[in-house]
């Protein structure tokens, strides 16, 4: 169910806020899930966007839970519903005809990684490759990944070339699969593209 407040009939300015609930169907191939597996999810997300002059915020913060057996949730003794909570926010000004400054937060609270999990690294790290099991998270696990973004973006048309600079931490050292210990990182991403 879903909900949307367009600001006087603005597509530009707009508070939309969406609940769902019901089996989690996600996956492709042989990780797919169906839904029949007896998993429900429940999430509560709201989002929006206001633009004034030459700025442009958005946001969306995200609540959600999601039930899962016994054997796929690592030292777990009982079934288990997982909760995660995050938020984002992105923050843009153009300070010249087609260029544009932008700044972006995110953050996300993962009790048991059953969401940060599907990164390689992290599920290394929490021991979840446990040969002929098919565990999705770790019993105490209690995540915590933050990042932090800056960028310049120049438009031409419907192309546009962007350059960012973003920190990414965890609240806990995970070892990637080379056995190194993360718990920040930076890295810089040049991305070319259109829209239409």
């Amino acid at each position: 169910m879903g909900l949307t407040y367009n600001h006087r009939g603005s597509v530009e300015r707009y508070l939309s806020v969406h609940a769902y609930r019901g089996p989690e169907q996600d996956g492709l191939g042989s990780t797919s899930n169906t839904g029949a597996e007896g998993r429900q999810r429940e999430r509560v997300c709201a989002m929006g966007q206001w633009i004034w002059g030459k700025s442009t915020l958005q946001g969306e913060v995200s609540l959600g839970q999601e039930a899962f057996l016994t054997n796929t949730i690592l030292g777990a003794t009982t079934p288990v519903v997982a909760q995660w909570k995050g938020y984002g926010l992105i923050y843009k000004i153009e300070v010249a005809n087609c260029v544009s400054l932008f700044a972006r937060i995110e953050n996300l609270t993962d009790d048991y990684g059953v969401k940060l999990s599907l990164d390689p690294s992290i599920r290394e790290g929490l021991g979840l490759n446990v040969p002929g099991a098919a565990f999705v998270g770790l019993q105490g696990a209690g995540l915590k990944a933050q990042s932090y973004t800056v960028g310049l973006e120049k438009k031409h048309g419907p192309a546009f070339a962007r350059i960012e600079v973003r920190q990414d931490r965890l609240n806990r050292d995970i070892p990637d699969v080379k056995g190194i210990q993360f718990k920040a990182g930076f890295s810089g991403t040049v991305s070319i593209g259109a829209s239409f």
